[in-house]
């Protein structure tokens, strides 16, 4: 039951959703969504930016980009089932699972001058710092479900954020 006083949806988005989910569950393969977002918790997210920064949506119409965070407890409905749906989790917690960490060890080790030393972990930063775009986008999975099956048993039949069935990025990666 929705505890919100209003929400902001796309309807295009539900509609794409529908589809993906069709497909997906007709055809096999996977959508993987990523943006900014949350899981039904906020309101009232519709915003313009000028120039990187905050704009006021009603002043000089036609001069910002207009933007609002994707409700991805709303995709996630609007998969009607049909799919499993993995997520959303913060782009940080996913690239970690992806074993970005490892990556970056491995190009610093390589690199050998400081300007591309430099850069590298200022890419890393930005990737992964809570309050940059590891807290702000998030990562948002549809399957098919015999994609989460495991010795015969369903895992979760719909929706999941923790997995004992592996899926690249939504669980911890593990070195063998």
């Amino acid at each position: 039951m929705e505890s919100r006083d209003h929400v902001e949806v796309c309807p295009d988005a539900g509609i794409i959703i529908q589809k993906l989910a069709q497909n997906i569950e007709k055809n096999g393969g996977a959508a993987l969504i990523v943006d900014y977002g949350h899981n039904g918790t906020k309101t009232d997210t519709f915003r313009g930016f000028c120039g990187h920064k905050l704009h006021d949506v009603l002043t000089a119409p036609g001069t910002a980009d207009l933007t609002a965070d994707v409700d991805f407890s709303y995709l996630q409905r609007m998969a009607q089932e049909r799919v499993a749906t993995l997520g959303p989790i913060k782009q940080q917690d996913f690239l970690k699972n992806m074993g970005i960490d490892l990556r970056l060890q491995v190009l610093l080790q390589n690199v050998k001058d400081t300007v591309t030393r430099r850069q590298l972990l200022q890419g890393y930063e930005m990737l992964m710092d809570l309050d940059k775009m590891g807290g702000r986008f998030n990562f948002f999975a549809l399957l098919p479900h015999n994609r989460l099956v495991a010795s015969g048993k369903l895992k979760k039949p719909h929706h999941s954020t923790s997995l004992s069935v592996p899926v690249a990025g939504f669980g911890e990666l593990l070195w063998k």
